[in-house]
């Protein structure tokens, strides 16, 4: 009986020896797939930048990875954007318009039959008079439009001369439901235990994968974004709240710019589905 026993602990003590050693093994190969894909996409960049004569300094980012890092119950993010100099370039001076509510600058750079619902036919009027009735509709754009525009995104093809952002919508897993999903987009992002940011630490997230359970009726502003909060569900069974700016679903608002002629047009900022 007693050599049975004593067996029985052994097994045991090998078994979860065994599933340490797979868990670090796992958390191993996922960190050496991350550093490989960042070194990946600064030898891509490279490699564009002296295929053009570029300098390095002359391509602005997002501090984005050009590749993406695949992680189970995560989507990293990804930009695409310095792969091509000249968007990356026209981004850059975009974000800062933006920033400085520049309407005719974003108005200039609208495709003639751009799309904002699917209900519409589109074009520069109906443009206008989606997002710029009133103040408070137009200060929702300026920061609707900036929070896409510094989520990165990837081109449609190796063209490059389409595309496609947000990144959380241009590599969305189909493997979760876009109505009942949605995706953290940063690092450390706190998920609190109320709807407020006085809210206890539940939990750290980055990048993760969550579930949507309720939306808080009233917003707050932090930092100067005014979001509501929203109380999702994580993969090992954590529930808590994320304030909105750092929560998007694939079926939120997403754009689209295209190469025309010697300059890019914004093709499409639509949400739904």
């Amino acid at each position: 009986m007693k050599y049975t026993i004593i067996l029985g602990l052994i097994s045991l003590l090998a078994f979860t020896a065994c599933n340490n050693t797979n868990s670090e093994a796992e958390a191993a190969r996922l960190e050496a797939e991350r550093a490989k894909a960042e070194a990946d996409s600064l030898k891509q960049v490279l490699q564009n930048q002296n295929n053009g004569g570029v300098s390095t300094t002359d391509i602005p980012d997002l501090g984005m990875p050009v590749i993406q890092s695949k992680e189970t119950n995560k989507l990293n993010p990804v930009d695409e954007a310095p792969l091509n100099t000249d968007f990356a370039k026209f981004r850059a001076e975009l974000l800062k318009q933006v920033a400085a509510k520049n309407a005719d600058f974003v108005l200039k750079h609208l495709d003639e039959n751009v799309k904002v619902s699917f209900g519409s036919d589109g074009g520069l009027e109906d443009f206008k008079s989606y997002w710029f009735t009133d103040a408070k509709r137009e200060n929702e754009f300026w920061q609707t439009f900036g929070n896409m525009l510094r989520l990165g995104g990837t081109f449609d093809d190796d063209s490059r001369n389409s595309f496609t952002f947000p990144y959380p919508f241009a590599t969305w897993n189909d493997n979760y439901d876009p109505f009942t999903h949605g995706v953290i987009t940063g690092s450390g992002v706190r998920l609190r235990d109320a709807p407020n940011k006085s809210g206890a630490k539940v939990a750290s997230l980055s990048y993760d994968i969550v579930e949507f359970k309720s939306r808080s009726e009233k917003t707050e502003t932090i930092n100067g974004q005014t979001h509501s909060w929203l109380e999702v569900g994580t993969y090992n069974n954590q529930t808590g709240f994320v304030f909105g700016q750092f929560v998007y679903s694939a079926i939120g608002y997403r754009g689209n710019f295209q190469k025309v002629g010697d300059t890019w047009k914004l093709k499409f900022f639509i949400a739904g589905d």
